[in-house]
C-alpha cells in the first residue's frame, strides 16, 4: 500500500468534508422513503446509488474495487455480510473506467455483518464484496455513497 495514497484518500479534508455530506444526507432525508436510483448530492464529487436486492451465497456476489471513488456502504434495512481485502492480495481482472469498476478475485481477509444504520467505508486500494447472506436470504435496501478522490 502507498502512504501518500492512503493519506490522500483517507485524511485529505476533501475527502473528509464530502464524508460529511454524506452525513447531512442520510439526516437529512428518511431514506427508507426514498426510491432505488442514483442522486447527485454535490455533482460528480459526491453521489449517492441507492440499491434494492436479496442478500446470497456468496458464489452469486462478485469481488469489485474503484479508482475514483470511495465507497461509504450504508445499510437502510436489512442484514449483510461485507468481505474486504486489500487488492494487492488478489487477482486483478479488467477495469471499466466508464463506471469505475475493478473486477478481483480473492478471499476476505475482514469479514463484517452490517445491519441497518450500520456503514463499511472502502478505500479505493480494498476489494470488497457485498450482500452476502447471514443465515438466510434477506432484503436489504442500502445507500452506496460514492466520493470521489482526486
Amino acid at each position: 500500500m502507498n502512504k501518500n495514497f492512503f493519506e490522500k484518500t483517507l485524511l485529505d479534508d476533501k475527502v473528509i468534508a464530502n464524508i460529511k455530506l454524506c452525513k447531512q444526507f442520510i439526516e437529512q432525508n428518511n431514506l427508507e422513503q426514498i426510491e432505488c436510483g442514483s442522486y447527485k448530492i454535490d455533482g460528480e464529487n459526491v453521489f449517492v446509488n441507492i440499491f434494492c436486492y436479496n442478500s446470497n451465497d456468496p458464489s452469486e456476489r462478485i469481488w469489485e474495487a474503484h479508482k475514483k471513488y470511495i465507497d461509504l456502504h450504508y445499510v437502510i434495512n436489512g442484514r449483510e455480510i461485507v468481505w474486504i481485502d486489500d487488492i494487492s492480495n488478489m487477482q486483478i481482472g479488467d477495469y471499466d473506467e466508464a463506471n469505475d469498476y475493478l473486477a478481483l478475485e480473492g478471499k476476505p481477509t475482514q469479514t463484517y455483518v452490517l445491519e441497518k444504520g450500520d456503514f463499511c467505508l472502502c478505500l479505493a486500494f480494498e476489494g470488497h464484496k457485498t450482500g452476502i447472506k447471514i443465515k438466510d436470504v434477506t432484503e436489504i435496501k442500502k445507500a452506496v455513497f460514492k466520493i470521489k478522490i482526486d
